[in-house]
């Protein structure tokens, strides 16, 4: 090997060692234990196909041959980690079945293919590794863009997750930043990128396939990075479901289909739940859920999300965020405020952080708050929120945290 080859090879020595460590302690984490007992697997699979390669790259297949099917197969397992991972950390009663062994037969069927090399002379033992890395022909063409579609379709998976995960979350809690995981988004999609790019260096090497071309070796450094980034982050994932009742909101366009709520008892939980906002004014705790609300009412709690959803046309989040918008726009325009900092204006209207407040905001009166106090400033009126029963409530009466109900 040439000195540079040397280095990157003792660099990714090096961080494979650090991802082997990083799966043990994964593994014996007890927060989140079953994402992490995945997303260890994944690690540690990663980690050891790190040597992948430099084991071909410097052909020492020619003298290792039987490790060739395993580091050809073992590309197959990591997207069906991942999405595994994303399922565990999105599901409250996360196991894995006997129909997720489906994601098990690429990477089995790869690996039988490629044990035939057992059965080969050794002539042939050899030709067969060097067609596939050093000569592009249809079939290492097949199996580049084998690999690739496999991890495409399984990040299409994660997203999809993510996207339902979302929806689900907003109908439980009323500040969703710590429970979101768009940081998983953001890995996934640096991920792929990078998958995307190890392939195409494979595909079409710089100077054509040669022993000397480092390139997929630094891609797998880099994708060693973004995984690594995913389990130091997951080791701190909460379960984002737990004390939370099981239940499942309704889709898009449907009705619930829950049975036994009259449309009188609907309609008096909602005047129940208005006249609770008001008087206790719940939405001034920042991690306020739909549980604890569904306490204080005495009521079920799949109960109180049919009525929010059906009667009143919002999950729980934005019924929630309503309220703390309109207080903030009371705040902000009440005279003698204008000096308030925004910070102390959104932590007192129920927000738990200046960008949730901003975001939420922007999303319900189609202006952020600094626009809102601009042309407030000059005379004009504040848009009427998106919130009927809400803003009929809190118009024309801000509110003062500091003067809770009990």
């Amino acid at each position: 090997m040439s000195r540079y080859i040397t280095i990157l090879f003792i660099i990714n020595c090096a961080a494979a060692v650090h991802g082997i460590v990083l799966s043990i302690i994964l593994w014996t984490r007890k927060k989140n234990r079953r994402a992490n007992h995945v997303l260890a697997v994944l690690v540690f699979l990663f980690s050891i196909g790190m040597a992948g390669p430099f084991y071909f790259s410097n052909r020492f297949y020619l003298h290792v041959p039987a490790l060739a099917p395993f580091f050809n197969a073992l590309p197959y397992t990591f997207g069906p980690l991942l999405f595994l991972y994303v399922r565990a950390l999105t599901h409250r009663r996360f196991t894995l079945t006997k129909i997720d062994g489906l994601h098990a037969v690429p990477a089995v069927l790869v690996l039988l293919y490629y044990s035939s090399l057992y059965f080969m002379p050794s002539a042939e033992k050899i030709a067969l590794p060097e067609k596939i890395y050093f000569q592009q022909t249809v079939f290492s063409y097949t199996s580049i863009a084998a690999g690739l579609l496999q991890a495409l379709i399984y990040v299409v998976l994660c997203f999809r997750l993510l996207r339902i995960h979302t929806r689900k979350i907003k109908e439980s809690f009323s500040a969703v930043e710590k429970v979101n995981l768009s940081w998983v988004h953001h890995r996934v999609s640096i991920y792929i990128v990078i998958w995307a790019i190890a392939c195409g260096l494979q595909a079409f090497p710089p100077g054509g396939p040669t022993a000397e071309n480092p390139d997929v070796a630094i891609a797998y450094f880099l994708i060693s990075l973004t995984l690594f980034s995913i389990g130091y982050r997951g080791m701190d994932q909460p379960e984002i479901f737990k004390g939370i009742p099981d239940y499942s909101p309704p889709k898009k366009n449907k009705k619930f289909e829950w049975t036994g709520l009259s449309r009188e008892k609907g309609k008096q939980i909602k005047e129940d739940l208005l006249r609770v906002m008001e008087e206790k004014r719940l939405y001034l705790a920042p991690d306020l859920t739909l549980p604890q609300v569904a306490v204080v009412m005495d009521i079920p709690s799949h109960r109180l999300s049919q009525v929010i959803n059906e009667r009143m046309k919002q999950n729980f989040f934005q019924f929630i965020n309503g309220y703390r918008v309109e207080t903030a726009k009371g705040k902000l325009s009440r005279p003698g405020n204008e000096g308030d900092e925004l910070t102390k204006i959104a932590l007192d209207s129920g927000f738990n952080s200046l960008a949730a407040f901003n975001r939420v905001f922007k999303d319900i009166t189609g202006e952020s708050p600094s626009q809102f106090c601009k042309r407030f400033a000059k005379g004009g009126h504040a848009p009427r929120g998106a919130f009927g029963d809400q803003g009929a409530l809190l118009k024309n009466r801000p509110l003062d945290p500091r003067k809770t109900s009990d």
